[in-house]
């Protein structure tokens, strides 16, 4: 994401920063449809995610898991859209990061600069 702080664990980075890192939340949410794959409680993704946190107390886990049922590679990309959006509000809230994993446990940490 563009110049903004973000937790990505150093394993993801690399994978993030090239799919990713030229995009603003916008562009990724008009890119991807993020904002429609969470039932546009909002008018964007990032008023959606901010619903979905405000109405979870921020632990978005079982939302998340939802994800298991999209097939192909949009599981993939929306779960990097989740982990994205979720984790920069975290940061603009001064939480520390959540990136929620398909086959593993969530990995937690502090938001570093991001350079896209």
């Amino acid at each position: 994401m563009k110049n903004g702080n973000l937790f990505v664990p150093e394993s993801e980075t690399e994978r993030i920063y090239k799919n990713y890192g030229s995009l603003t939340v916008l562009e990724l949410d008009d890119s991807f449809k993020f904002n429609q794959s969470m039932g546009c409680m909002g008018p964007d993704c990032l008023s959606s995610m901010i619903m979905a946190m405000n109405a979870t107390d921020g632990d978005l886990l079982d939302q998340f898991e939802k994800l298991q049922w999209i097939e192909g590679g949009l599981k993939v990309v929306y779960a990097d859209c989740f982990n994205i959006v979720s984790n920069l509000i975290r940061d603009s809230i001064g939480e520390n990061g959540i990136w929620y994993k398909l086959d593993s446990k969530p990995i937690t940490g502090k938001a570093t600069k991001f350079n896209g």
